[in-house]
């Protein structure tokens, strides 16, 4: 075992805790504003859950498994949450899209009709989760595991761990190519997203030398989460198979592609920021 003495892998332990205790507040929180049903409250919930995860997986050179158990429960929680999600993007995404449909607004309107049927049961899902006993473990998992620091494993300091993280990332952009699939775009966007959430809590959002780096991260992850939502969209559009709702459906279906390819335009320019803001040479 590494001296535990070490100050920067001490400090990535400290860091830690500081974040899981700050998300665990704010997953509190938005726990009881999802079920009061207000706005922009499950996403919120969903980033800290996200945020807790990527931080414990970035941190595992210092301190292994300590934070299994919670990552465990914390993927849990995604799994019970991320349909009523998508659900919600896609409902505020399509309704100004409908709205603008003029002779075809009502087979659109009965598009979201089913949307917004979908996403109540997706919603009650969220809610069962909520008021589950396994909630209610993952909260006390939680709440121990933010009582102190971890024991300290590893001697990395927040800086070489951001470091790897960002390399990590690179290697999967090169392996991405220059046209890749829909779903391969999805996952380094998830990549990109846990790269930015490390840096921002390992070495600090505020830090002189993550500013540029992590402006440009969320950049990227913005921008592919337009070609995921518009991807998403059209999925669901073909899915939903209502009568007398074709034209309404095609025109939408034709926008998102259009969104998808104005994106995929734009992500060179993105993806060489990110270069420039991570000194990666030749990315």
């Amino acid at each position: 075992m590494t001296d535990t003495t070490n100050p920067a892998a001490a400090s990535v332990a400290l860091r830690v805790q500081a974040s899981l205790r700050a998300e665990l507040e704010r997953l509190e929180k938005m726990a009881l504003a999802v079920r009061a049903e207000h706005s922009d409250a499950l996403h919120q919930f969903r980033v800290s859950a996200r945020r807790a995860r990527a931080v414990i997986r970035a941190a595992r050179p210092v301190v292994g498994d300590y934070y299994d158990v919670l990552d465990v429960e914390l993927r849990w929680l995604g799994t019970e949450t991320g349909p009523a999600r998508d659900l919600e993007v896609l409902q505020a995404n399509l309704e100004p899209v409908v709205a603008a449909l003029d002779e075809d607004e009502g087979g659109g309107l009965a598009i979201l009709s089913v949307v917004r049927a979908d996403q109540e049961v997706a919603r009650r899902r969220v809610i069962e989760a909520l008021l589950s006993e396994r909630f209610s473990v993952l909260l006390e998992v939680f709440r121990s595991a933010t009582v102190a620091p971890a024991a300290v494993v590893g001697d990395e300091s927040p800086q070489s761990i951001a470091r790897g993280q960002v390399e990590r990332l690179w290697k999967a952009r090169r392996r991405l190519g220059d046209d890749p699939t829909d779903t391969a775009l999805h996952a380094i966007r998830i990549k990109v997203k846990r790269t930015r959430y490390a840096v921002e809590v390992l070495v600090g959002r505020d830090a002189e030398e993550a500013k540029e780096l992590t402006k440009a991260l969320r950049n990227l992850q913005d921008l592919i989460g337009v070609h995921q939502d518009a991807h998403v969209a059209e999925e669901r559009i073909r899915a939903y198979a209502v009568p007398g709702a074709d034209l309404a459906a095609g025109r939408i279906i034709e926008r998102e592609r259009s969104i998808r390819v104005k994106v995929r335009q734009r992500l060179p320019t993105a993806w060489r920021r990110l270069a420039r803001a991570s000194g990666t040479a030749n990315a």
